[in-house]
This record gives C-alpha cells, sequence and structure tokens, in this order.
C-alpha cells in the first residue's frame, strides 16, 4: 500500500544494453483497503532493482 506521494519508478539492471537506470511509467490504483501503484518491468535476464522514489 502506498501512503507516501509518487515522484517516479525506475528500473536498473546490468543485463544487456541497461548499464544504467530507466524511468517507468506507472498508474496509482485505488482499492478498498488503499492505493498500491502498477508498473511493469522490462525483460529480466539475471536480476534487476525497482526503485520508488516518494515525497
Amino acid at each position: 500500500m502506498i501512503d507516501e506521494e509518487i515522484l517516479g519508478v525506475y528500473y536498473a539492471t546490468p543485463d544487456g544494453e541497461m548499464a544504467s537506470s530507466k524511468t517507468l511509467e506507472y498508474t496509482l490504483e485505488s482499492m478498498e483497503r488503499g492505493r498500491y501503484i502498477c508498473f511493469e518491468v522490462p525483460t529480466v535476464e539475471f536480476w534487476g532493482m525497482v526503485f520508488i522514489k516518494v515525497r
């Protein structure tokens, strides 16, 4: 669940040509229990890391 204001969602991996972090598109959704964030991670070959920046 997300209580803070989201400033951005980023993805980083050493796989392939993505040697630096990339900004991911995301949506903020709501349900009865609270708000949550949805995003799609690009292909993962070995490992990846998602960073969610909040205010």
